[in-house]
C-alpha cells in the first residue's frame, strides 16, 4: 500500500497537504533534499509543542529542540512552503487543522504523551475544537498493542475501566497474556476528541504492526531487527 495524502485545497488551505508515508516513501523522503528543508523537533515522548518559526534550529536533519510537535499559524507558515514532520514507528502521528483560525499542528503521540494529554494541547493554545479537523495516521492498535498496569495506570480511572479502550478481550476474541490488556489507541482518540467537540476526526485505520508496508517498532523488535530502527514519516505543509 502506498502512503496516504490529503489535499485540503479550500480557501486559505489551498495547497495545504497532509501525507502519511509508508516505509518505502519514508526512506526516500529521509534521504531527500526536501527532508533537509523540513522541520522536526527532537521527540521525547512528552507533551510539549513548539510555536513554529522559520528561524528555529529544529531542522529535520538536525533536530535540536526537545518537543513532540509544532503549532504553526498564519501567512508566515503558508508562505514558507515548509513541512512539519512527525517521525514514528508505532506511535500515532496526529495532524490538526483549524479551518477558522488558520492554525495547523503536527504531533508525535506515543502512549506516554497521550497519558499526559498531548492530544489536548492544541486546544489550550487557541485551536477551536468546533472548527478543527484531526487526522490520525498509521499507529499501533488493539490486540497488537498489549500493555501492563505500569502503562494503563497512567491514565484516568474511568479510561482504565473502559473496555473499548483497555480491553480484556480483542474484537476478534483474542485474550492478552496474564496481567495484560489490549490498548485501543483509535478508540481512545475518538472518544477524547468526541468529548472535546472536535468537528472532524479522521482515522486512516492502519495498524503499523499488521500492515507490513509501514515500519513498526514491535514488529522490528520481534524479528530481532538490526539497529537503527526504521521509521515512518508524516508531514503537513503548503506545497
Amino acid at each position: 500500500m502506498a502512503g496516504l495524502e490529503f489535499d485540503l485545497g479550500q480557501k486559505w488551505a489551498k495547497g495545504l497537504r497532509i501525507k502519511f508515508l509508508d516505509s518505502i516513501e519514508s526512506k526516500e523522503f529521509r534521504n531527500s533534499e526536501e527532508f533537509s528543508k523540513s522541520y522536526m523537533p527532537h521527540q521525547v515522548h512528552g507533551k510539549k509543542l513548539l510555536n513554529w518559526s522559520s528561524t528555529m534550529p529544529t531542522s529535520a536533519t538536525q533536530p535540536q529542540t526537545e518537543a513532540d510537535g509544532f503549532i504553526a499559524r498564519g501567512e508566515a507558515f503558508s508562505a514558507s512552503k515548509k513541512k512539519l514532520v512527525v517521525r514514528s514507528a508505532d506511535c500515532a502521528p496526529l495532524i490538526y487543522v483549524d479551518r477558522e483560525s488558520e492554525c495547523v499542528a503536527s504531533i508525535h503521540a506515543g502512549w506516554r504523551g497521550l497519558s499526559l494529554g498531548i492530544h489536548k494541547v492544541p486546544f489550550d493554545e487557541g485551536f477551536n475544537p468546533k472548527t478543527t479537523w484531526v487526522w490520525c495516521g498509521p499507529c499501533l492498535n488493539g490486540e497488537n498493542f498489549e500493555v501492563g498496569e505500569d502503562m494503563w495506570s497512567q491514565f484516568p480511572k474511568d479510561i482504565q475501566k473502559n473496555q473499548s479502550i483497555f480491553a480484556d478481550r480483542s474484537s476478534s476474541g483474542k485474550t492478552p497474556n496474564p496481567g495484560k490488556k489490549f490498548f485501543y489507541t483509535w478508540n481512545f482518540l475518538e472518544s477524547e476528541f468526541k468529548k472535546m467537540g472536535v468537528e472532524l476526526f479522521y482515522n486512516v485505520e492502519i495498524d503499523t504492526f499488521s500492515d507490513e508496508s509501514y515500519n513498526s517498532y514491535r514488529r522490528w523488535k520481534k524479528m530481532n531487527g538490526t539497529p537503527p530502527l526504521p521509521h515512518n514519516y508524516s508531514w503537513v505543509g503548503f506545497v
